[in-house]
């Protein structure tokens, strides 16, 4: 619920009934939504699947994708995500000039598949390139971002 909170007091659509709440004598003192940061005072707990010896780790929301990727996320590790679908970002922790199982490749697609819109569906393209490819674009959203030298897979 409190992420839900802080993602609806960053919008400024509900700017001025979150100016009235905060001005509320009901309001409780000291408790404010905290931001992802590197020394982990903020609640980051993404997904974790173990496939095959590989850590795969999923993203829950916008703000976590964004600090599971553009942070948390070594350059060699693979990111996946649905191609044109929304949906989590999945990290698969790699070592550096590793060569990763096919088979391991499509678990983690389809983890990517499980966890987005498309979870429904039979044939969900997912793309998935290094994460040294993923940049977020300055000022964009959180969860938001461009990516090349990818490739498809479909699960």
């Amino acid at each position: 619920m409190e992420e839900v909170y802080e993602e609806i007091s960053e919008n400024s659509i509900f700017a001025d009934s979150l100016k009235w709440k905060k001005n509320s004598k009901n309001q409780r003192k000291n408790k404010k939504a905290k931001p992802l940061t590197k020394n982990k005072l903020a609640s980051f707990n993404p997904l974790k699947y173990i496939v095959g010896g590989y850590t795969i780790l999923v993203g829950r929301n916008n703000k976590e994708n964004d600090y599971l990727t553009c942070k948390f996320a070594n350059k060699n590790d693979i990111w996946f995500h649905t191609k044109d679908i929304h949906g989590s970002h999945v990290i698969l922790r790699t070592k550096p000039n590793e060569a990763v199982p096919e088979e391991i490749l499509l678990e983690a697609a389809k983890l990517a598949a499980k966890h987005s819109k498309a979870k429904n569906s039979s044939h969900v393209p997912v793309d998935f390139c290094k994460v040294s490819f993923v940049k977020k674009p300055s000022g964009s959203k959180p969860g938001f971002v461009i990516y090349r030298n990818n490739r498809t897979l479909y699960v």
